[in-house]
């Protein structure tokens, strides 16, 4: 999804991919390591985006526990939402 911050952040050398308006995931590497922040944005009256404190910061074998086990989050999600 290609939003506002997405589109500000591109000259930055990380991936950043937009979950919703206000919410990205941004994929960096640092020093060899990986790293995955998913995190809230808030747009200030300049119009440019900042990162806020509400978010997580996981390692490549953190994400990868996380990914392992989506299925059994979202099937848990959707029985919820029934």
């Amino acid at each position: 999804m290609m939003n506002a911050i997405v589109e500000q952040e591109a000259t930055n050398k990380v991936k950043l991919f937009g979950v919703t308006e206000n919410i990205c995931c941004e994929v960096s590497t640092y020093q060899g390591k990986t790293k995955v922040d998913i995190r809230r944005w808030f747009q200030a009256e300049n119009k440019l985006f900042f990162r806020t404190k509400i978010g997580i910061k996981m390692t490549k074998d953190e994400w990868n526990d996380l990914i392992a086990q989506i299925e059994d989050i979202d099937q848990f999600v959707q029985e919820q939402l029934s």
